[in-house]
């Protein structure tokens, strides 16, 4: 993972730090991954149908994706 330290030391100006920092976020990986079905109850991932996955990553940051499962 890039830290934003390292980014600051980029030669390519702004642009670079600001792409070392996307990249670091978009792809850490997650410390916990959650399924809920559109209600809101808590699902495995065998379960047909549309369902939501939310990934907590390290820093704190949480995602949510929209998974369709046949």
């Amino acid at each position: 993972m890039v830290t934003w330290e390292e980014t600051k030391k980029a030669e390519h100006g702004f642009h670079a730090q600001l792409f070392c920092l996307v990249v670091s976020v978009a792809y850490s990986t997650p410390t916990s991954v959650s399924y809920f079905d559109l209600t809101g109850r808590r699902v495995n991932t065998t379960q047909k149908g549309v369902i939501i996955k939310r990934e907590t990553l390290p820093g704190g940051t949480v995602r949510y994706q929209k998974v369709s499962v046949k």
